[in-house]
């Protein structure tokens, strides 16, 4: 009886009854939303609650329950995600550390390499013996010890390997060059007057010299003071600026017409003022056990019958094979020597003479068989032949006779 009071004490009151409402069940409840009493509109939200005490207190047993089966599973799965993420973390570790490890016995391995090796050694310097219009001599001191300083054995000599970087490139219309500009006033020092015309102006940059669709140009050359006395190109190209620009027309003797990029024109350019867009590579030119190379063709004949003053300027360097040590991975021991290069030698620069003032009179294209006997005679015994042509005989004075067959 009590238990009846309790609730009934519990209980609100009733809502107003109505009509033409809306209604729906959910579960043990019933809830009803608005409707109509006999003259208001209702616009309240009941539930009713149709469910039993003890069937209520089961109810929530059975959810209980099934809420903790949920969690303790759901507890169970994220402690299983801990343990694979841990586990995962913990592999990830263990192969960075281990590529640690490696990375660091190969830096030990390699400074024990670099430590056990000698640094390499430097090829000799390059010295010039004699030069004339198309040719250089040159010469370096032998090699004798090796990258460690012992001395080589006997009969090893080091293989030598003479790199040259030419200034000497053929020059075409049209194509992209950098040009050494000069005041108009310093045109005495580039050889001739320089013409220049203003962006806005028209007029052709046509010359009345001969034209040609292609020249070759050295960047060293240029109207010196004459055989023995030019002066050389790096005088003639001091304090000059280089400006891009590209070659219009292309004259005999040396002379090119030039728009520079920022449209202005020259006429008349000669060509020691200009150079190629990119610096040329570098050619290998001999390997061997020599220690003298004679650099020949370096300034093409046809090109000093017309320009008799045209030279170019060669830079040489030399690197050896023989003088080097390596290292044996396997055994982890220094061998050699080995056929590793040395490291470039530091390059020096000479330039051709541009033709003397005999070869100047006519005779240049007649006498290139007498030139490389008397360049050779003069080369090996510092004598001065001079040389008369009767049929295949060559008669010398100093009373050396020779016969070419």
């Amino acid at each position: 009886v009590s238990s009846i009071r309790a609730e009934q004490a519990s209980i609100a009151n009733p809502p107003l009854s109505r009509a033409y409402a809306g209604s729906c069940v959910m579960g043990y409840r019933v809830f009803i939303l608005g409707g109509w009493t006999r003259d208001t509109a209702m616009k309240d939200l009941v539930a009713l609650d149709l469910e039993q005490p003890d069937e209520r207190r089961r109810r929530f047993k059975e959810e209980f329950a099934l809420r903790l089966e949920r969690e303790t599973a759901a507890r169970a799965v994220e402690d299983a995600m801990i343990a694979r993420e841990r586990e995962f973390e913990l592999r990830l570790f263990l192969a960075k550390e281990r590529k640690r490890e490696a990375e660091e016995r190969k830096r030990m391995d390699d400074e024990h390499m670099f430590s056990s090796l000698p640094p390499l050694s430097q090829g000799p310097l390059v010295y010039m013996i004699q030069a004339n219009a198309h040719t250089i001599w040159v010469r370096w001191d032998p090699v004798t010890v090796d990258a460690w300083g012992n001395e080589l054995p006997d009969g090893k000599a080091p293989t030598y390997h003479l790199s040259m970087q030419s200034s000497y490139f053929v020059i075409v219309e049209d194509m992209r060059v950098q040009i050494a500009y000069m005041e108009k006033s310093s045109g005495a020092a580039g050889g001739g007057q320089a013409n220049m015309l203003g962006a806005a102006d028209d007029m052709s940059v046509e010359s009345a010299s001969t034209r040609t669709s292609q020249s070759y140009s050295t960047y060293g050359t240029g109207a010196g003071s004459g055989y023995g006395g030019r002066s050389s190109l790096k005088e003639k190209l001091k304090g000059l600026q280089w400006y891009y620009g590209y070659v219009k027309a292309v004259h005999d003797g040396g002379l090119f017409d030039i728009i520079y990029d920022d449209g202005a024109k020259e006429l008349k350019v000669p060509r020691w003022r200009i150079r190629p867009e990119k610096e040329p590579p570098w050619q290998l030119l001999y390997v061997g056990q020599n220690t003298k190379y004679e650099a020949q063709s370096l300034v093409p004949d046809f090109m000093l019958e017309s320009e008799p003053d045209a030279a170019v300027s060669i830079r040489f360097t030399v690197q050896t094979i023989g003088t080097e040590y390596g290292w044996d991975k396997t055994t982890r021991t220094v061998v050699g020597p080995t056929r590793e290069l040395s490291l470039h030698s530091p390059d020096h620069t000479f330039e051709t003479t541009g033709l003397n003032p005999q070869l100047r009179q006519g005779k240049w294209g007649s006498s290139r068989a007498k030139r490389a006997l008397k360049e050779a005679v003069l080369l090996d015994n510092g004598v001065q032949l001079n040389i008369e042509q009767k049929g295949l005989e060559f008669k010398a004075d100093r009373g050396v006779n020779v016969h070419f067959i």
